[in-house]
């Protein structure tokens, strides 16, 4: 079984990797502009816009979500269950695309009612 969070979910991990190198590179670029203002190498309008310009990188980054898509749950079972240690990657895909889906419902009278599609 797999518990570790980023065998299971590479792509979130990615996402979140990747959101995480966004945010230190603009806090770079921060200190990279004071640095130069405080050398005189850029106004202070300069650095004023700069900063702003960086600034509004960083609340979008904090207000946004990261885009992530995620892999079909065929797949996923594919790839990191247990069954995938059992049988061979075409096998499995074959055994789950030969699954029928189903939907289960309750009726009025509390009854389960399970449909197969």
């Amino acid at each position: 079984m797999i518990t570790n969070i980023e065998e299971m979910f590479p792509e979130v991990s990615k996402a979140i990797q990747f959101r995480r190198a966004q945010y230190y590179l603009l806090v770079h670029e921060y200190s990279a502009v004071e640095k130069m203002l405080k050398h005189g190498q850029i106004e202070d309008k300069e650095a004023d816009e700069m900063k702003a310009e960086i600034d509004s990188k960083m609340y979008y980054l904090s207000m946004n979500a990261p885009d992530i898509e995620l892999i079909s749950h065929k797949q996923r079972i594919i790839q990191h269950s247990d069954l995938a240690n059992i049988f061979e990657h075409e096998e499995l895909e074959s055994l789950i695309n030969k699954m029928r889906s189903y939907k289960e419902e309750l009726n009025p009278a509390k009854h389960r009612m399970v449909t197969y599609g």
